[in-house]
């Protein structure tokens, strides 16, 4: 048993395809990404530590297309040697095995016209399913750098007794999950239907428009989010004014001033409704036991709730009781302490939103401050190491201890942090946890838990 284990673990080192399976289902089958990850991994082994790969059909197709790669690669290999077969076919194999990162690539190229040809089949079926299904169905679109999930939960909680509303879950926000959405789950008696839009290049928040015309359109913000895809503020404000642009000529399109300053700056001229950042609705005050970040998130959600005649009274009894969706800047306890659970998606500026949510939580205790981070990722590369460092004097600022986990962003975090503040670092949340426990007591400290971030950011 014992040497069956070592010899399956050799065959995985020599040939590391699930790993780099995985690297690719990581980068959302983008062929660039997937590139510039596999160089600096391409050593690396047992890279699944914070999830594991998803074998879908892609997955499985893009396996075979490897592995029959390599075999050729092999064959072709030992034919140009016939004198010395047997060590031509070692040294093949042994090179095919180091090439593997190389031979996914190579595959997963090789399906892409097959995937584009899917992705349009799927885009146009729902398309034209929903032309007719949802004819009778009112369209709210909700797209931006972040702020999408936390308003679309509040829209919803805002809209659910009023109209037979439905939600896509999770992180259905892409053209293909839209549309796979549409095909099996949408109900055809919904009078609203909430839609996310996101997006890694421009167009594609003008597909799912295509698939599901807004009747009113939201653009939370246009941030530092997904620059790492972009490259440039230009082509992230280009993809983000999408949501305006494909949607119905009367929509409402909501967003807040700097927004539309954004759009303005870069060309993008539109009828715009500004949500505005009183603490009323309809002229009645309400009370939110919510964050900064989530009261502005809040905002839109009133802009549609009046656009779609909600009663006051029944707005403001609903507002004493919302709560943040799971890992937004959620209070709560965490691993023994007082905690804000902002684990699921980080910027600098939703960064700087958890530390004040964290802040007055602290505050309220009569506690300090511990933050638990692995940085602030999804940004260009020359802007990564710049933000980090700042990010790093921010938490040196406002924070009375940190973990670190030792994500590629950990030199310019401690750089930042330059030994102001007591900091620790571990390689894991799982490893991180324990130390803290060690170092900082419960009775002392209140937790901001940041995202932990992929397997790439490590």
């Amino acid at each position: 048993m014992a040497s069956s284990n070592v010899f399956l673990k050799a065959l995985r080192n020599l040939f590391p395809l699930r790993d780099f399976l995985y690297v690719l289902q990581l980068e959302e089958y983008e062929t660039l990404p997937y590139a510039k990850s596999a160089l600096r991994m391409w050593f690396r082994r047992g890279i699944e530590k914070r999830d594991v790969l998803r074998f879908t059909a892609r997955i499985k197709a893009t396996a075979g297309i490897c592995v029959a790669l390599q075999i050729l690669f092999a064959a072709f290999f030992v034919t140009q040697f016939p004198s010395a077969a047997f060590f031509a076919a070692v040294l093949s194999v042994c090179i095919a095995g180091l090439l593997t990162p190389f031979f996914v690539g190579l595959a997963h190229i090789v399906l892409l016209p097959f995937s584009a040809f899917e992705k349009t089949r799927l885009q146009r079926n729902a398309e034209m399913y929903f032309a007719e299904a949802g004819k009778n169905t009112k369209i709210i679109a909700i797209a931006g750098s972040y702020g999408k999930t936390t308003t679309r939960h509040f829209i919803y909680e805002l809209l659910k007794e009023s109209y037979k509303t439905q939600v896509m879950p999770g992180n259905i926000n892409t053209v293909i999950g839209i549309a796979q959405w549409l095909l099996t789950k949408f109900d055809p008696s919904t009078q609203i239907l909430l839609v996310e839009m996101d997006a890694y290049h421009p167009g594609e928040i003008a597909a799912s428009c295509r698939m599901v015309k807004p009747d009113i359109a939201v653009l939370t913000s246009i941030g530092d989010q997904h620059m790492v895809r972009f490259g440039t503020r230009a082509r992230l404000t280009e993809a983000m004014q999408e949501v305006f642009a494909g949607s119905k000529s009367d929509a409402p399109r909501i967003c807040d001033a700097e927004t539309a300053n954004t759009l303005k700056e870069h060309g993008y001229i539109f009828d715009l409704a500004l949500v505005n950042d009183s603490s009323t609705y309809r002229d009645q005050p309400y009370e939110a036991a919510l964050s900064g970040s989530a009261l502005h998130d809040l905002r839109f959600a009133l802009a549609i709730a009046e656009q779609l005649n909600v009663p006051a009274h029944f707005a403001v009894d609903i507002i004493k009781n919302l709560t943040s969706p799971d890992r937004r800047q959620q209070p709560g306890t965490m691993y023994g302490y007082d905690a804000i659970d902002d684990s699921y998606n980080i910027s600098e500026t939703t960064a700087h939103a958890g530390i004040a949510a964290a802040k007055e939580l602290a505050a309220k205790k009569g506690k300090k401050l511990l933050v638990l981070t692995a940085g602030i990722s999804e940004l260009s590369p020359e802007d990564a190491e710049i933000v980090n460092k700042r990010y790093g004097a921010y938490l040196a600022e406002h924070a009375d201890a940190v973990m670190v986990l030792t994500s590629i962003y950990h030199p310019a975090l401690t750089e930042g942090i330059n030994g102001r503040v007591p900091m620790l670092s571990a390689p894991s949340l799982t490893e991180a946890v324990p130390e803290i426990q060690k170092q900082f007591s419960p009775e002392g400290y209140v937790l901001l838990v940041q995202p932990e971030m992929t397997d790439l950011s490590y």
